[in-house]
């Protein structure tokens, strides 16, 4: 009788066990698929990051305006507004000499070639360039332009020297101009006629003047009396 009991119990443990392990299956198979799902989410939502680190941010060169064109446009309009001439070329003396007679007595320190076109569009503002004046070049801005009906023009121009202003005057024709230029070393006056003429210190113009010309009196004899 015990033997059967002990059969029974055994065959029951067993069922038991049989189901119990039945069920732990299912669970074991959710298990892993939960831990399937959940790399498989963390995978999806890393890879989108991923992607965003490295995406390249667009550049901030891209949507700032280069300041390089605008600085290079400011300088065309400066440049188109103003403008730089030469007023005239040294030439040898004896060049000069060929076409215009220096003033008399008086030695120039310099001839030159007078660059005509540089009146046809003068304006204030312009940039003068006087050349090789005893040595030096003297740049001047020009504050004024007078035009009258004959055609001559008056321009008056300006340069600054260790805080110092000086001024110039220049007139010109159509076959003669006349430049008196101030500067630190002195005042120089240009003479120029059909285009070509020369350049003299005040001071030698000046002194000629001063000097004692000779007596152009002629004094007559008298004539004798008649006698009666």
């Amino acid at each position: 009788m015990k033997k059967y009991i002990l059969i029974f119990i055994s065959v029951v443990l067993l069922g038991v066990m049989i189901r119990y392990i039945i069920k732990s299956q299912p669970n074991k198979n959710t298990i892993c698929k939960d831990i399937i799902e959940s790399n498989t989410t963390t995978q999806q939502i890393v890879r989108p990051t991923s992607t965003v680190a490295t995406t390249p941010s667009p550049s901030k060169k891209e949507n700032t305006p280069l300041r390089p064109n605008t600085i290079s446009k400011d300088i065309a309009e400066e440049t188109s507004v103003s403008h730089v001439h030469i007023l005239y070329n040294t030439l040898p003396l004896e060049e000069a000499q060929l076409s215009t007679t220096q003033k008399r007595h008086i030695k120039p320190l310099s001839a030159i070639g007078l660059n005509t076109d540089t009146f046809a569009d003068i304006q204030k503002g312009d940039t003068l360039t006087l050349p090789n004046i005893e040595g030096l070049d003297y740049t001047l801005t020009v504050t004024d332009v007078q035009t009258y009906e004959n055609g001559v023009t008056s321009t008056t121009a300006k340069y600054e020297d260790e805080g110092v202003t000086y001024t110039t005057t220049i007139t010109h024709s159509a076959n003669e101009t006349f430049i008196t230029l101030a500067t630190a070393q002195g005042v120089y006056e240009i003479e120029t006629e059909a285009g070509s003429g020369y350049v003299y210190n005040s001071s030698d113009i000046r002194k000629q003047l001063q000097k004692p010309q000779g007596n152009d009196v002629v004094i007559l004899p008298i004539p004798p009396k008649p006698t009666r």
